[in-house]
């Protein structure tokens, strides 16, 4: 996991790949289960955005940031 974002009791788990096809690792799930993040994203140079799993998501920059700018 490359950051952690902490509001209050509110946890956000960011992990960073440079793959357009980013692949989460068994790494990013060990560390979920030992955040227990309300919500986990993966950053990739990508234009999409999409959910792999009920909280966790994978995006590009732009989209991440856009998701929280709203």
């Amino acid at each position: 996991m490359d950051l952690i974002l902490v509001r209050g009791n509110r946890r956000i788990a960011i992990e960073c790949k440079s793959s357009s096809a980013p692949k989460p690792t068994k790494g990013f799930w060990n560390a979920c289960d030992d955040i227990d993040p309300q919500e986990s994203w993966i950053i990739a140079p990508m234009d999409d955005i999409y959910e792999i799993k009920k909280d966790v998501r994978i995006a590009g920059i732009k989209q991440f940031l856009n998701h929280y700018n709203k």
